[in-house]
């Protein structure tokens, strides 16, 4: 479950953050939350720090919540860039060594995607 995550390291935060991207958007007010309980205070200027840092406009919880959804986007982004030319391989037979090939290569650009957003909550979470 991706809100059992601790965020205050780099490995959690990364499968922290995976999970959430498996999980989806009905996790999405959980993991805020719980994000929000591990940030450091003052929480509202430090969520602002961590959404300036990634690029997004946005102040407190709801700034959190606004990051956590361009994760979610990102990632879906990354590993359909990644995924590309899989149908090809689908028909008229399946070529499992290929598809195993492009399943690693979306493994590798959600735990890319996830890092990096994971890389914007460094010192600001205990």
């Amino acid at each position: 479950m991706p809100n059992t995550f601790n965020f205050a390291d780099e490995v959690g935060r990364a499968h922290g953050l995976m999970a959430l991207y498996h999980h989806g958007e009905a996790y999405l007010l959980q993991v805020t939350q719980l994000l929000w309980q591990q940030i450091n205070e003052p929480k509202a200027e430090s969520c602002t720090l961590v959404c300036q840092a990634g690029g997004i406009e946005g102040h407190g919880k709801a700034g959190l919540h606004k990051l956590l959804q361009s994760f979610l986007h990102e990632a879906n982004e990354a590993c359909e860039v990644a995924s590309v030319g899989l149908e090809e391989h689908l028909v008229p037979q399946l070529d499992w060594d290929k598809i195993q090939g492009i399943f690693a290569n979306m493994d590798k650009a959600l735990l890319a995607t996830a890092a990096a957003y994971g890389q914007l909550f460094e010192g600001f979470t205990h």
